[in-house]
């Protein structure tokens, strides 16, 4: 210690300074020098029980340092390797694994082979390309165009993604084309197009069903649907979605307009409290029961059925618990 002056300087010399260019090159870094330490005091050790125990001791310790790695399934594996690694392969010690040597780690590991297809459309992605696919191979019609339409709407959603700009609908055509090699026909489609929104939110909905088993939705996508003699009103239309045909046979008769069915469901309804019963008859006109009886014949429950309001009857949708012969 030296003094100056007015001033008190004080001068340490540490003779056990390191530094780290005077180091030893750690072999795991990422567990640092203290470690390292543990594991070159552990090769000093002669007595192997010991030596055992200390090992182990540091199998728990890098164990802790390195969380990121206990989800694998070869967890402590990679931490008995690792203590090999840093003590150089010198350490004799008793392993759960086979001891490995500095050969199992030298050289490269495969090199992983790149797939030499196109990059050209990898923004459209391998989906797209299958559906084009299966596109070329069926045969023309309805399902085909529809099938078209739905591959143009995916391939200007997905160029969106990934370019996240405007795009016109003659790129995307014809890259279509392209990619089906003049196979399939893209004149006349539009994009957006309501036929593809109605394409894509079909199979939407329809993957959404699928995979659902805890939301409670009620999502349904019908495109089979029956035009009505006309809705609530005669200047008003009405669909039927569904196949109608499927519930009722038309035996002769207009077809069905929208208050028929609304009919239809209440008698049903009706009809549906007397299936056990004696022959039972009901008229129904705008949701409303105007005849109805029970007798003991079906002949005689229609009579009386129509005598409650023969006028009100007329277009009336009819009824009965008992199968009749026209």
């Amino acid at each position: 210690m030296q003094r100056s002056g007015r001033y008190n300087k004080r001068i340490y010399l540490f003779e056990s300074m390191e530094y780290n260019t005077d180091r030893t090159t750690l072999k795991i870094p990422e567990y640092g020098r203290n470690v390292q330490r543990m594991v070159d005091y552990c090769l000093t050790i002669e007595d192997r029980e010991h030596r055992n125990k200390v090992a182990q001791s540091i199998i728990d310790v890098i164990g802790n340092l390195n969380p990121a790695i206990r989800d694998a399934p070869d967890y402590t594996h990679k931490l008995w390797d690792h203590l090999f690694i840093m003590s150089d392969f010198q350490l004799d010690v008793e392993s759960p694994y086979d001891i490995p040597t500095a050969e199992n780690f030298v050289g490269l590991p495969d090199e992983v082979p790149y797939p030499q297809k196109s990059r050209k459309f990898r923004h459209y992605g391998g989906v797209v390309k299958t559906m084009v696919k299966h596109a070329i191979e069926m045969e023309d019609g309805e399902e085909k165009e529809a099938l078209i339409y739905g591959i143009a709407y995916a391939m200007k959603r997905n160029y969106l993604k990934f370019n996240k700009d405007t795009v016109a609908d003659t790129t995307i055509l014809t890259d279509l084309s392209e990619l089906s090699e003049g196979q399939l026909k893209t004149e006349g489609i539009d994009l957006p197009h309501a036929k593809s929104f109605n394409i894509s939110s079909h199979y939407d909905t329809a993957i959404f069903n699928y995979f659902n088993e805890d939301e409670i939705v009620y999502k349904v996508s019908e495109t089979v649907s029956k035009t009505l003699r006309y809705g609530e009103n005669p200047h008003q239309k009405g669909y039927f979605f569904g196949d109608l045909e499927a519930m009722f046979e038309k035996i002769h008769g207009k077809e069905l307009s929208y208050n028929n069915l609304l009919d239809v469901d209440a008698a049903v309804n009706l009809m549906g409290e007397f299936t056990s019963e004696a022959p039972t008859f009901a008229i129904l006109k705008h949701n409303n029961a105007c005849g109805f009886a029970q007798r003991a014949t079906i002949s005689e429950a229609y009579i009386d059925a129509l005598a409650g309001d023969p006028v009100s009857a007329f277009g009336g949708v009819l009824i009965s618990n008992t199968k009749t012969t026209l």
